[in-house]
């Protein structure tokens, strides 16, 4: 497979520690499927600290790294989380959330069912939907969808086509300028464009070209009050560009331009000391935008209590 040949040229040349765990784990070969264990390897934690705040943290599909995804937030939230309901997701087969954990089609329809659940054992009067990459597609998505009131995300892959459509590709792949500049971003784009191109088509051949929704025009064709959204993303990174430009205009988006050519602008943020803030500081500014919601009555309040997922 070309794409893989072409993906291990990149990691072995710029992240050579990267790719020997690739290489190890057998990560660099995207067309294959990889058995998790749904038990052993959970998609879910969720932490009732009794608060009216819950943040939801979805993790991306860390198509950089090698090992099974991380629950996303965790050490940040926990050191500063200002005791809000703390819950984490992962999508432990890197599909995008288009899979359930067990592998098979309708991720999206379980996740949301996954929150529905949840909310309602937790009760709280703001929720938040908080991630990175293809994580920040689902903080985005699941926001839409489960009735939350706030989004903070770090470059979201919110359409395919810039990193999949040919004329991006083509600009992702061949930035000559950039490679000189800044080669470690440039491998990191290209990185995330051959990644995005294998993973499009496994997809496509296992399930009848069933893609991720095209969360862009679902944002902008909602209607008001549409959930607050703030959008960080590297300023010389094309795709995240486009992608945060096209919500710009939106009066409920806040667009940050982070000072790297980098996708993963949350590790530049999160080097320079800004990551409580980033995130902690803007869920602070939305409430006081938005304000709570009413309180649940006694007789609208679940009877189930959360005890652990």
């Amino acid at each position: 497979m070309i794409a893989n040949k072409l993906y291990k040229l990149l990691a072995s040349t710029f992240v050579p520690d990267v790719a020997k765990n690739m290489e190890k784990e057998g990560t660099f070969n995207f067309g294959d499927d990889v058995e998790v264990d749904a038990n052993a390897n959970p998609h879910v934690i969720v932490e009732d600290r009794g608060s009216d705040v819950t943040i939801y943290s979805f993790a991306g599909m860390a198509v950089l790294f090698a090992g099974l995804p991380v629950f996303e937030f965790r050490k940040l939230l926990h050191e500063r989380g200002d005791d809000y309901n703390l819950v984490f997701f992962r999508d432990v087969n890197r599909s995008a959330y288009l899979t359930k954990p067990d592998g098979t089609a309708g991720g999206p329809e379980f996740f949301m069912e996954e929150i529905d659940r949840i909310s309602k054992q937790l009760g709280s009067r703001y929720n938040v939907a908080l991630g990175a990459s293809a994580g920040g597609a689902m903080a985005f998505y699941m926001a839409l969808k489960c009735d939350m009131d706030q989004i903070v995300t770090f470059s979201p892959v919110l359409t395919r086509d810039v990193y999949t459509d040919w004329s991006y590709v083509v600009r992702n792949l061949g930035n000559i300028p950039k490679l000189i500049r800044e080669p470690q971003a440039y491998a990191e784009v290209s990185l995330m464009t051959l990644a995005a191109l294998a993973i499009k088509r496994k997809i496509h051949s296992k399930f009848d070209n069933r893609m991720w929704r095209d969360v862009n025009n679902m944002y902008i064709e909602m209607e008001s009050p549409r959930p607050l959204a703030t959008i960080y993303h590297g300023e010389r990174c094309l795709p995240d560009c486009v992608t945060a430009q096209r919500l710009a205009h939106l009066e409920e988006v806040k667009v940050v331009p982070v000072n790297t050519g980098r996708h993963n602008c949350a590790a530049i943020i999160k080097r320079e000391g800004k990551m409580g803030a980033a995130v902690l500081d803007e869920v602070k500014r939305g409430i006081e935008i938005r304000g709570m919601r009413p309180a649940i009555t006694e007789e609208e309040a679940p009877a189930a209590q959360v005890s652990g997922a």
